[in-house]
């Protein structure tokens, strides 16, 4: 894989010298956000530590050409709010298990779904793969629908309720010992939501819906829809992985668990291992 610094991840074309919120600054993204990154500048036997970055704004990266930013923008992007809204005002019920109703109106599953493949895509931080054409033609042509789901990642959401946010680029995540499970996939997180894409169906998110299907609608058609919803916390840099920090450690020790990513042979970029964020924004 080739580290990218210049191409655009939608289009794979122009030049990437869009600053792009793919986190829209609309459903909280905005205002002093802190971000914690895997610094390869400070690696020792190996090992690197965490550094930070102050952004004064909302985080954002150069991942797009301003031709798919703007499509994002203006297609997109009120679609995501106005579902992100509900989901807001909707998490206030839960069941005995732990999970809330989420009804939505009107909404647009399509775009929703476009916004949230254009995330995945800004996710990386290397060229996209030749097998990830079909989701940049779905995110590029903005009446495209899902024929194939078999050429996508299934996609899972969970309600965020911790004020931090995760993003995890395209890695995979091995049990060693016990049930020797494999998952590969990536994550964007923040309050109020967070999205899973998967690339293995091995249970792990059985409570989290999935919502791939929303990808088969026509662009023009709106829904009304009912959900059932997990809460999470995310309070660690390991990826999907919610809840209490040393119980994670705990568990990552116990079940072996390796993570496999790409670092860029760039030094002077950010390493696209997990990155948390936090902002005063970042708050329901």
């Amino acid at each position: 894989m080739k580290y990218n610094q210049r191409h655009c991840h939608v289009c794979g074309e122009k030049i990437a010298e869009s600053s792009e919120h793919f986190i829209p600054q609309a459903v909280g993204n905005k205002g002093p956000v802190k971000l914690w990154f895997l610094d390869p500048k400070t690696k020792q036997n190996g090992i690197s530590d965490y550094s930070h970055i102050n952004y004064t704004d909302g985080f954002f990266e150069k991942k797009l050409c301003p031709k798919c930013n703007n499509r994002a923008g203006r297609k997109y992007n009120n679609a995501f709010i106005d579902f992100i809204n509900q989901l807001k005002n909707s998490a206030k019920f839960v069941d005995e298990d732990g999970l809330f109703y989420l009804n939505l109106k009107d909404v647009y599953p399509l775009r929703i779904m476009k916004i949230l493949f254009n995330m995945f895509l800004c996710l990386n931080d290397f060229e996209p793969q030749e097998i990830w054409k079909p989701i940049q033609d779905f995110v590029k042509n903005i009446k495209l629908s899902i024929e194939d789901i078999s050429k996508f990642p299934d996609v899972y959401i969970y309600y965020n309720q911790s004020d931090f946010g995760r993003i995890s680029p395209y890695c995979s995540v091995i049990e060693l010992w016990g049930s020797s499970k494999v998952f590969t996939g990536s994550e964007v997180a923040w309050n109020p939501i967070g999205i899973v894409f998967s690339f293995t169906n091995n249970g792990q998110f059985e409570k989290m819906p999935n919502i791939i299907s929303w990808g088969k609608y026509d662009f023009s058609q709106k829904r009304n829809l009912q959900l059932k919803i997990p809460k999470y916390e995310v309070l660690s840099p390991y990826p999907f992985a919610y809840g209490d920090p040393k119980f994670i450690e705990y568990d990552n020790n116990k079940k072996g668990k390796v993570y496999l990513l790409h670092v860029p042979n760039d030094l002077e970029s950010v390493a696209p291992f997990t990155r948390l964020l936090k902002g005063r924004k970042f708050q329901v």
